[in-house]
């Protein structure tokens, strides 16, 4: 007998997937808690080099410097389930605070930096399934207090990332800060190897392997302003992913997830200051996906917004 899913129990099951296109990363292997990953390097190709004067962009990195990033994520999602339209659900919106510290800079430039999660919470918003509030709220509460470090190349590249796990985490806590990890590792935006000015444009391919789902990420940055050590970007992001059997955590053992199809388009403003790692940044994405599961066809269409700020 097919076991029919309510849309509130499909949301709870899609939830932990629904945030891919803005907290990924390049494929790299999955480590266990305390383990260091060694990402895969990004290609950045430059499209258009922009106007004179040039030049070489590179973070200037300052040792012993200390500061904070805050993480706001709202987001909603439209549903299709069985050929019948669902009430848009408003996801609660997550503002998650990290606190920072560069370790040290090497004679070649590179940056080790120290982070710890040290608050998040749910901002109140109208029209939130409860269901979706609980299950987020329990996620949220269990990543406080996570730490590790990374360490990054003067042109943004992570070279690897040490990231440490509480004990006896839940699937879906793993899941979460598998995410928020590769979240980490992209922190700085990659730059080019070539001298640019106003005007540049270049684009950051990468394979994106998340614990549920793989899928393709092309990045492209324009220089619209450079002010000293200030550079601001219109920056564009689209991702595909192939048909393939999808792991959400906390899915029942007898349902199989299947992702049938993909697709991923947004826009932004950011806002690069090259001592630091930190950007400031304001991203809007809408995710189109189709999702079979227990003899169900479920199509959602997310639309997110994300701002990061010290």
């Amino acid at each position: 007998m097919t076991r029919i899913l309510k849309p509130a129990a499909i949301v709870a099951i899609l939830l932990p997937l629904i945030a891919v296109p803005l907290c990924a990363q390049e494929e790299s292997p999955r480590s266990k808690s305390g383990e260091t990953t060694e990402p895969s390097i990004p290609k950045v190709t430059v499209i258009e080099p922009g106007s004179e004067p040039r030049t070489e962009l590179r973070y200037k990195f300052q040792p012993d410097a200390d500061y904070k990033m805050i993480m706001e994520m709202s987001m909603s999602m439209a549903m299709e389930l069985a050929g019948q339209k669902q009430p848009k659900t408003q996801i609660p919106t997550t503002r998650s605070i990290m606190t920072m510290h560069n370790k040290e800079v090497s004679s070649d430039g590179n940056l080790t930096y120290e982070f710890e999660l040290t608050d998040t919470e749910i901002l109140p918003g109208e029209g939130v399934n409860p269901l979706v509030v609980n299950l987020m709220k329990q996620q949220l509460d269990a990543t406080k207090g996570m730490e590790g470090s990374a360490t990054v190349t003067p042109r943004g590249l992570t070279l690897s990332a040490d990231f440490k796990l509480p004990p006896n985490v839940t699937p879906q806590l793993r899941s979460m800060m598998d995410n928020m990890r590769q979240s980490i590792q992209q922190m700085s935006a990659p730059l080019p190897e070539e001298a640019v000015g106003v005007g540049a444009v270049w684009k950051i391919e990468m394979p994106i392997q998340m614990p549920q789902m793989k899928l393709t990420q092309v990045a492209t940055y324009k220089l619209t302003k450079l002010e000293g050590d200030l550079a601001h970007f219109d920056v564009k992001i689209t991702q595909t992913a192939p048909p393939q059997k999808m792991n959400p955590p906390g899915a029942p053992a007898n349902i199989q997830v299947q992702l049938e199809s993909m697709e991923s388009s947004g826009s932004g403003k950011m806002q690069l200051n090259l001592t630091e790692v930190v950007p400031t940044s304001e991203m809007k994405i809408e995710t189109k996906n189709t999702v079979s599961a227990a003899g169900q066809r479920v199509k959602t269409d997310l639309e997110m917004e994300m701002k990061i700020h010290q």
